[in-house]
Parts: structure tokens; C-alpha cells; sequence
């Protein structure tokens, strides 16, 4: 299924999803946790539950919105009730640490 309809690409979303959904402040620091349990530049997939994708995609994407995140999402139509995501570098810093681990 193609969830990118969920994605929150403007602040009017960003608003909306945050009165739609109150308890994300609480939960935001256990979504940034979780996330940075993925490996850099790695493609992982994750669950969508048709009733959770809302939330799910929109904490990550409050995660990008302060900064507290950089990722790339994939919603492959073979995936249905799931997408790819991968975790990229925060800042130049974790991404040159990365670069040298590759060596």
C-alpha cells in the first residue's frame, strides 16, 4: 500500500497532526530511540498497520521536522501494510564517523 499520502510535507500538516494526535509529545522520545536502533544507510522495513500508519509515519516525520532525524521512505507495492526506510547521517559529523568505519 502507498502510504505517502500520510507523509507531512507542510506545517499546516504538521499542525493537524499534532491536534490529531496529543499523546505524540510523550511518545516522540521512544520513536527517536527506536530509530536510531537502524544502521546507517541501510534499507529496513517496517510495520503499517492500516490503523497505526497514520501515527507511525507521522512520528517519524515530526522526527524530521526537528531535526532529530534524516531518513529516505520506499512504499513498494509488493509491501502491503509496510514500507522501507532507511537512517541516514544527522549531521556531517556521524556521517564522516560512518565513512571511516567503511574502510
Amino acid at each position: 500500500m502507498d502510504y505517502r499520502h500520510l507523509l507531512l510535507y507542510t506545517k499546516e500538516q504538521e499542525r493537524a497532526f499534532r491536534a490529531r494526535f496529543p499523546q505524540h509529545a510523550a511518545a516522540l522520545r521512544k520513536y527517536a530511540d527506536w530509530f536510531y536502533t537502524f544502521p546507517l544507510y541501510e534499507w529496513h522495513q517496517i510495520a503499517l498497520p492500516p490503523q497505526q500508519a497514520p501515527f507511525i509515519i507521522g512520528m517519524l516525520c515530526l522526527l524530521s521536522w526537528e531535526g532529530r532525524a534524516q531518513f529516505s521512505f520506499r512504499f513498494p507495492d509488493a509491501l502491503s501494510g509496510a514500507a522501507l526506510i532507511q537512517r541516514e547521517a544527522r549531521d556531517d559529523k556521524e556521517y564522516q564517523e560512518y565513512m571511516k568505519s567503511l574502510k
